[in-house]
């Protein structure tokens, strides 16, 4: 069906649905769409092609810098980020806990004493691509690894029958076993690794797991006591710093592009929108709707409707109170800018597509 049709086939309907002169009162006390809600059922679209995406747009920042300075271990910094040898013996003071998550993206996570994330490194590309925006920093730890599990199965890294490698690292083995015992707890009950029939390793031999496994690729490392876990880490993983920073650079710049061309788009079709309603002018708004009748699909599968793009804008102005509610999140976005939603939609988008390029 042609747009033009869409368009002949809601004219009339929009009459129906137009604002008396307290809109835009009313648009300040409008909450709009729960986020929890929207984000749960909206996320998927952006699978689809760039034209079915309505809520894209807003600031992009990969976590991807060492962990060594929070560690309380001090030790000299290394070249090309090899993060070689300390020149002395490390001094251990209440030391965090590393933790080394391998699914395929690798990552490096330190945990404070009270099972905390002090920060979280990519140790490759795929893990900055699962990182993008993602700040899991302060979260318990067993809260941080579903959320990297969730992310993970999201883009296709963690496939059924497939393996998680975890090693939880401190010279102090009491803070050893109780993160490996908060992790347990959690891989256990996990939704998301049961229903792929993933299995998960918790190696309890801490930083011999690493030395043991980097034994078995071949590679020698001398002097293995000025070593920390999260070095050992990198010398298995072949730490890339060069590599992840470029990744991180690519991440950066396709989403600016994207953010730039759908914040142009969204106030395009949403000040046309907003104008339309507000001035009670039935034709406009049934033409700027139609403009916009992918992103009134998304918006419509938000509240749980389920109806074709063709479609869309009819049911939409069925609904008096969508209509009023989809015009105050548009005035919201006029005024305010986008939101946390536009956020994790744009950094779905961007990783999804980094994935597909692959």
């Amino acid at each position: 069906m042609s747009k033009r049709n869409i368009i002949d086939n809601i004219v009339e309907e929009a009459s129906a649905v137009l604002p008396d002169n307290s809109f835009k009162e009313r648009v300040a006390s409008s909450v709009g769409t729960p986020q929890s809600e929207k984000r749960a059922r909206v996320k998927k679209r952006f699978e689809m092609p760039k034209q079915a995406i309505w809520g894209l747009v807003a600031t992009c920042l990969i976590v991807c810098v060492g962990l060594g300075a929070g560690l309380g271990v001090h030790f000299a910094n290394m070249p090309n980020g090899t993060d070689g040898p300390a020149t002395n013996t490390p001094q251990v003071v209440n030391a965090p806990t590393y933790v080394s998550l391998d699914i395929n993206p690798s990552f490096g996570m330190e945990v404070d004493d009270e099972g905390k994330v002090i920060e979280v490194e990519a140790l490759n590309e795929d893990g900055a691509v699962v990182l993008l925006g993602i700040d899991l920093s302060g979260m318990d730890v067993e809260d941080a690894f579903n959320t990297i599990i969730e992310v993970s199965a999201d883009l296709g890294y963690l496939k059924a029958g497939g393996t998680v490698k975890v090693v939880a690292c401190n010279d102090d083995q009491n803070l050893q076993t109780a993160i490996n015992q908060l992790l347990q707890g959690e891989i256990s009950a996990n939704a998301t690794l049961n229903a792929l029939n993933v299995s998960v390793n918790i190696a309890l031999g801490g930083k011999e797991e690493i030395l043991s496994a980097l034994e078995e690729a071949g590679k020698t490392v001398e002097n293995v006591a000025n070593y920390t876990a999260e070095q050992l880490n990198k010398l298995l993983k072949d730490y890339d710093e060069e590599a992840i920073n470029n990744c991180v650079a690519s991440l950066t710049q396709q989403f600016e592009t994207e953010m730039s061309a759908l914040c142009e788009e969204m106030s395009a079709f949403a000040e046309d929108i907003v104008t339309a309603y507000e001035n009670h002018d039935v034709v406009g708004l049934a033409f700027a709707l139609g403009d916009a009748c992918e992103h009134v699909l998304v918006y419509l599968e938000s509240k749980g409707v389920d109806t074709s793009i063709e479609g869309a804008v009819a049911v939409l102005l069925q609904h008096p109170e969508y209509v009023e509610e989809f015009c105050a999140y548009l005035e919201k976005f006029l005024t305010d800018g986008p939101d946390e939603d536009f956020v994790a939609m744009i950094e779905s988008y961007v990783k999804n597509q980094i994935k597909e390029q692959e």
